[in-house]
């Protein structure tokens, strides 16, 4: 996303940290995901294009692609519920009860 965003001269960075799924284990120290913060008319954003493109199975850990724009320019307040990024800058103002440090 990144890339395509340079490209027709968007803002955009890569936020690293924490994605929380039902399966998922959290271990200090260790990110597990990355996702997006585009800038678009003065305004950040948060966006993750992995999520939004599928998931992977819980009967056969297979990944099932299936678009879901849910993930592109969420409300940070919903976002924050299952993303928990390193810089808490990159919550946008969003909340989050999870800490990288508490577990």
């Amino acid at each position: 996303m990144r890339e395509l965003a340079l490209v027709v001269d968007i803002e955009c960075v890569i936020v690293d940290g924490y994605g929380r799924t039902l399966g998922s284990k959290l271990k200090k120290g260790f990110p597990n995901h990355n996702w997006n913060a585009v800038k678009l008319n003065e305004k950040w954003y948060l966006c993750d294009p992995t999520w939004a493109s599928g998931k992977i199975s819980a009967e056969n850990k297979q990944f099932v692609a299936r678009f879901n724009d849910f993930y592109f320019l969420t409300e940070p307040s919903v976002f924050g519920r299952n993303h928990f990024p390193l810089e808490p800058k990159w919550l946008l103002g969003g909340k989050t009860k999870f800490r990288a440090n508490k577990f």
